[in-house]
């Protein structure tokens, strides 16, 4: 599967987690009914993303219901109250356990996307030193990448790490780690430049607010 869309959807899964937390530290009467539509709706991801951790999301939900099934009050009775605290608790305990799932496919998806991003920006870093890649960046921006990737491939001393990075990884992905590596390399060019000419303490000002975060690792 293609890492960036594995990595993009599953950090867009992870976000509606809180939500649900929430409902369960609320008490909310429905937050089994939505942490099992929300463990079913995973399964479905983990499946689209051709990843085997759908099974063990599948057998969360059932012990959710399982716990429902076997709820007893302080009585040895059943109850709605007894069930629905068991059901509660089990799908809390499943949503920790489906996190960690998540959490473990999103570092690994973006420990292997940032072994390869290491690998080209040395590439792309060597191949800029030359003038063997087209720059400045020209629109439409994805051609600009496909014209720096043919660029790279045709270099002899880089041909060997692109020809690793087109047998290891989709071209949508090497696309993708190519327009990061290619902002960062850009972005610390021009922010050298900017140092480098006298500007007024107005314009400083300005730049200071206007200044671009560093890039985060993924």
């Amino acid at each position: 599967m293609i890492l960036c869309i594995q990595l993009e959807k599953i950090t867009e899964y992870l976000k509606t987690l809180a939500p649900l937390i929430d409902r369960y530290k609320a008490g909310d009467y429905g937050f089994t009914v939505k942490a099992i539509d929300w463990l079913e709706a995973t399964e479905k991801l983990m499946s689209e993303l051709r990843l085997p951790e759908g099974a063990e999301l599948s057998a969360l939900r059932a012990q959710i219901l399982k716990a429902g099934d076997l709820a007893q009050d302080d009585e040895g009775k059943r109850s709605r109250s007894a069930i629905r605290r068991a059901c509660s608790a089990a799908a809390a305990d499943a949503l920790q356990r489906a996190e960690q799932i998540l959490r473990h496919r999103q570092g690994a998806a973006e420990d292997k996307l940032q072994h390869f991003e290491d690998k080209l920006c040395e590439a792309v870093t060597a191949a800029v030193l030359v003038d063997a890649v087209p720059t400045p960046p020209t629109t439409p921006r994805t051609l600009w990448l496909q014209q720096a990737w043919t660029a790279l491939s045709q270099h002899q001393s880089i041909r060997p790490t692109t020809v690793y990075l087109a047998t290891s990884l989709f071209s949508a992905d090497r696309m993708f780690l190519l327009d990061r590596v290619m902002n960062r390399l850009f972005e610390k060019e021009l922010s050298v430049h900017q140092s480098a000419a006298p500007t007024s303490p107005d314009l400083v000002s300005r730049s200071a607010q206007n200044k671009l975060p560093p890039s985060n690792k993924h």
